[in-house]
């Protein structure tokens, strides 16, 4: 998001950003126990989870992209970074197991309802 002069949405799209907001969202919470702010944004995590979701092949591996940008990982223009984008998807899957509220539903696409456990 850009603020100046006026707000305005970045139309870059990045896969590795989508997974890593979980992990935000959550080390935000565990930090101040915010939980009407976890309540609030836990849709939005849950939204990044099915896009990145949605970049998988029928394997569930990322797709590599030739898409300037695709996964930001590292500066190198040149780097592959199918390896990485993948390992950030299991690393988002972990997170999502693990002891963070409302984790089952987001990790069986949200069939269980909307509100965090």
């Amino acid at each position: 998001m850009f603020l100046s002069p006026e707000p305005e949405v970045d139309d870059t799209q990045m896969f590795d950003y989508s997974p890593v907001f979980i992990n935000t969202l959550w080390d935000y919470y565990e930090a101040t126990k915010d939980k009407e702010t976890l309540q609030e944004l836990w849709p939005v995590a849950l939204r990044q989870s099915e896009l990145a979701e949605e970049q998988l092949d029928e394997k569930m591996l990322v797709g590599d992209s030739d898409v300037l940008g695709w996964c930001f990982v590292d500066w190198n223009l040149n780097l592959n970074k199918q390896a990485s984008a993948q390992g950030i998807f299991f690393f988002m899957r972990l997170v999502q197991l693990s002891d963070c509220p409302g984790a089952r539903r987001c990790y069986d696409g949200g069939k269980t309802g909307g509100a965090l456990l």
